[in-house]
């Protein structure tokens, strides 16, 4: 058998031991308990680090792409601002040269019609002084007509009061020789009536002689004015009527331009892509439960109080009193 003191102390040692083991145990559990769960956190918040980050790349992506759309958007209103436009000052440059053409056009019928009726007035007064031209020769070949038919009235008057005086004269010669003839008697009469009635028959000889050359000038005289009569009507028939002034053509209405279009407003573009949500980070892990000092000094006191108990049991079975029963060894705890 062996010593009760060293199997009291083998007892304690490996009581001890059991018991440093158990803690040391507990506590390696609790430290990879603990490395476990701070493992865990760190990948829950790299996954939600990378979440964020997504999120937050999504984001500017959709507001790079929102402002693609806006510039496009906007680009498109611009051409379509600078086609209107372009189209606006061409069809105002048309109606401009339209404009222009209908005014140069007017311009040039107006200026025409004046210069046709220039032409045609300038004719006229033309036509005007060759007929007042011809009225004055008429009146001088009146005049002279005149002249003429009055020379002849006269010529036929002294020719007329000629013959007169020399009838008379011969009348009186030939009665005076009747009468220095000597004669007596009813012959000496009826010889001065013949002479008278000779004389009388060749006075109206003389005067029918000047009341037709005085017929022939009023003739002349009225042929000579319906002459004149005629010519001047005839220079009056080729004279040219006046023209009437021109009429000006209405004038053309000032050209109405279309209007612009309004300048283009364009959509801002997105500065901001919105509220981002940082990660959202897990808490600190809580340790694990670990075994606490006393219960490593209540092992060992336990371990120590076996050793003393499996002492004193040995030696109480190696010092058996005669008739004693057999000493009972409590179970340790540990």
């Amino acid at each position: 058998m062996c010593d009760p003191v060293s199997l009291g102390i083998a007892t304690f040692a490996v009581g001890t031991l059991s018991t440093v083991a158990g803690y040391q145990q507990q506590q390696q559990q609790a430290n990879f308990a603990d490395q476990q769960a701070f493992s865990q956190m760190q990948a829950a918040n790299r996954g939600a680090e990378n979440q964020a980050s997504f999120a937050q790349s999504q984001a500017l992506f959709n507001m790079e792409q929102q402002n693609a759309s806006i510039n496009i958007a906007n680009q498109r209103s611009l051409n379509d601002w600078v086609l209107n436009t372009q189209q606006t000052n061409s069809a105002n440059a048309r109606i401009q040269r339209e404009y222009l053409l209908a005014a140069q056009n007017q311009n040039f019928t107006n200026l025409q019609n004046q210069l046709q009726f220039q032409n045609q007035l300038n004719q006229a007064i033309l036509s005007e002084e060759r007929a007042e031209s011809q009225k004055n020769l008429n009146q001088l070949n009146l005049n002279s007509d005149l002249e003429a038919a009055q020379e002849k009235r006269n010529a036929a008057k002294a020719q007329r009061a000629f013959q007169a005086e020399r009838l008379m004269v011969s009348s009186i010669e030939a009665q005076g020789s009747i009468l220095a003839q000597g004669r007596s008697g009813q012959s000496v009469g009826l010889g001065v009536l013949n002479e008278g009635a000779k004389y009388g028959r060749d006075m109206r000889m003389a005067q029918r002689n000047y009341q037709t050359a005085l017929g022939d000038y009023y003739s002349d005289k009225t042929n000579a004015f319906l002459k004149q009569a005629q010519a001047d009507s005839e220079a009056m028939a080729s004279t040219t009527l006046r023209p009437t002034d021109p009429i000006s053509l209405p004038s053309i209405a000032p050209p109405v331009f279309s209007e612009y279009a309004p300048d283009p407003v364009f959509a801002d573009f997105m500065t901001d892509p919105g509220p981002l949500q940082g990660p959202s980070y897990a808490p600190m892990p809580i340790g694990a439960p670990r075994p606490g000092a006393l219960g490593l000094i209540a092992g060992i006191g336990g371990a120590a109080l076996g050793g003393i108990n499996a002492g004193m049991s040995a030696n109480a079975m190696i010092n058996k009193p005669p008739g004693a029963p057999a000493p009972r060894i409590p179970l340790n705890a540990n």
